[in-house]
């Protein structure tokens, strides 16, 4: 009896899945982005690039602030969207963007059974990269690979 083996489309499906192209590299100029707007920040306030967070929430709507040490202070949209697209920024872009992020936030919550307003995002440096991590209250959900955000603000 002849058994039929499995198609390359069949084999790959799985991997599929994992398996990101950035042909544009958008991902590369993101990084790049806010990178540069760490250090934008800290050559502002004559700290270092690692004191400071970004801390992304919705509650009614977008909110973001930029910590720099123990100081707290809010971060416009425009500054955010800035952050993200560096001098590609265009008032247009602006609304896709913030549009985005509340959808991946909306799109969070509800995979991980958290309310949207529980949940704030933390962006820091890692050794040289952006490193983003998502909290209920103080507490650790999960570290996130950026290009999941960035699928959201394409």
């Amino acid at each position: 009896m002849k058994t039929e083996k499995p198609t390359i489309r069949e084999k790959l499906q799985g991997y599929m899945e994992k398996l990101t192209v950035d042909p544009f590299g958008i991902e590369t100029q993101v990084n790049e982005n806010i990178t540069r707007f760490f250090e934008d920040q800290a050559a502002r306030t004559g700290t270092t690039r690692d004191d400071h967070f970004l801390v992304i929430k919705k509650q009614e709507q977008l909110k973001s602030w930029i910590v720099e040490k123990r100081k707290v202070l809010p971060l416009s949209v425009n500054s955010l969207v800035k952050c993200f697209a560096g001098s590609f920024y265009t008032p247009s872009l602006e609304t896709k963007m913030i549009t985005g992020i509340a959808g991946y936030i909306s799109s969070f919550a509800a995979q991980n059974g958290v309310a949207e307003d529980q949940l704030k995002f933390i962006i820091s440096l890692g050794r040289s990269t952006p490193v983003l991590h998502a909290f209920q209250g103080d507490f650790l959900i999960r570290p996130i690979a950026l290009p999941e955000l960035i699928k959201y603000l394409r």
